[in-house]
């Protein structure tokens, strides 16, 4: 549709699956990651954390600015990497309780 931003889907009735919320994410996601009930969604420019303890209503939790585009997102424990035209940019990841996110650089290709 050329729209921003992300669908959560129920599954709970997996022959019957229906879109449960619209997350309204900045731009075209060019990248998602799940850790728990945390959503990061990169793209346009930017990087946002959607809180989705309540999958019928994420809530934006965090955004931090990007150098440039971004493509793929990965989460572990206590960080997310996003990888961009320049480089792949390090955050933190604050506990859920108060997520924030805060660059901790980045790591240049090459």
């Amino acid at each position: 549709s050329g729209r921003g931003g992300l669908q959560v889907v129920d599954v709970s009735e997996p022959s019957a699956p229906r879109v449960a919320a619209a997350v309204p994410a900045a731009g075209r996601p060019a990248g998602a990651a799940l850790w728990g009930r945390m959503l990061y969604v990169a793209g346009a420019g930017v990087i946002e954390a959607f809180d989705l303890a309540d999958p019928a209503r994420p809530t934006l939790a965090g955004r931090s600015a990007l150098g440039s585009d971004a493509g793929p997102v990965a989460v572990d424990a206590t960080h997310v990497f996003v990888a961009t035209q320049e480089s792949v940019e390090v955050y933190r990841r604050e506990p859920e309780t108060a997520p924030q996110l805060g660059s901790t650089g980045g790591l240049p290709w090459g």
